[in-house]
């Protein structure tokens, strides 16, 4: 049944072509390709992961997101509305949801890990250079030491034991990481105020719409 002029929904629009270049680019450039892209192709052999990637993204990638963007363009709606159309396949709507929603309760916590460093970064000097922070052990080692000849083999020997100071900042001050899986922990206070913070400058940054994205 159509909808006469009369009771059909205002649409949004976008002010200029760019603002909704710079959304799909934000879209598809996110954190994923800043953060874990460099670090899988290290570990997947360097410039010869780029060429199944780039066959990938030429194959695969661009395919798909051409085909969901002409079909949210040509239909003017949602993901949900979409497919409507064609109940049948209406299981492909609710899928795509989840799939974002579990995407940004994913990158969510990573910002707030990242929010977290940030704050710590002005610190001086930076927790995680230096030992003697009260989540500190006694087998931290800051890597900046300055060793000369005369005690550079206990020095070795101690690296080899210890921890570096950047590696118990993540693990004991960020990640707040338990003795082993029997130990539950406590819930880390700061990541949830960061994570509650963060999804709140997501609500207002997107419920104006296009107009604020």
């Amino acid at each position: 049944m159509k909808l006469s002029p009369s009771n059909h929904p205002k649409r949004q629009k976008w002010e200029k072509p760019f603002d909704f270049l710079f959304a799909c680019a934000g879209y598809f450039v996110g954190l994923g390709n800043i953060w874990r892209f460099p670090y899988l192709c290290f570990e997947n052999g360097g410039g010869a992961f780029l060429i199944p990637y780039l066959l990938s993204v030429a194959f695969m990638g661009i395919p798909f997101i051409m085909l969901e963007t002409s079909f949210g363009q040509c239909c003017q709606s949602g993901i949900m509305k979409a497919w409507d159309k064609v109940p049948l396949f209406k299981g492909v709507a609710y899928a795509g949801v989840v799939c974002v929603f579990h995407s940004n309760v994913f990158y969510i916590v990573i910002l707030s890990w990242v929010s977290k460093y940030i704050v710590a970064s002005f610190s001086s000097p930076l927790p995680w250079s230096v030992c003697g922070n009260p989540w500190n052990s006694e087998n931290c080692v800051e890597m900046n030491v300055r060793m000369n000849q005369t005690n550079l083999t206990e020095h070795q020997l101690n690296a080899t034991k210890g921890v570096s100071a950047a590696e118990e900042f993540w693990t004991k001050e960020v990640l707040g990481m338990s003795s082993g899986i029997d130990q539950v922990g406590s819930i880390r206070t700061d990541l949830l105020v960061n994570i509650l913070l963060l999804w709140i400058g997501v609500y207002f940054a997107t419920f104006k719409g296009v107009k604020w994205l």
